[in-house]
């Protein structure tokens, strides 16, 4: 969800992605729920943190929950920030 609220309000601000340290499809509900603020998140596909790490800049990397602030403090040591 943040990853397309953020494309969807701030396009021009943000290069934002999502990925997940055990990514698993996009719940059904989801996909709903943005739609029904009319966001489309059926071209959205899980993806793992590994595919980020080393490839890009990253200004700022934002925990969405306790699980990735606890199981990764350092995923992102090049990260301009960390938010959680």
């Amino acid at each position: 969800m943040a990853e397309a609220l953020l494309r969807h309000y701030a396009p021009d601000s943000f290069d934002a992605h999502r990925a997940g340290l055990d990514p698993k499809p996009i719940h059904f509900l989801t996909h709903k729920v943005m739609a029904e603020i009319g966001i489309d998140t059926s071209k959205q596909n899980p993806k793992s943190v590994s595919t980020y790490l080393g490839k890009a800049a990253v200004r700022a990397a934002i925990m969405v929950c306790e699980n990735a602030k606890n199981s990764c403090p350092t995923m992102f040591p090049f990260a301009g920030s960390t938010l959680y």
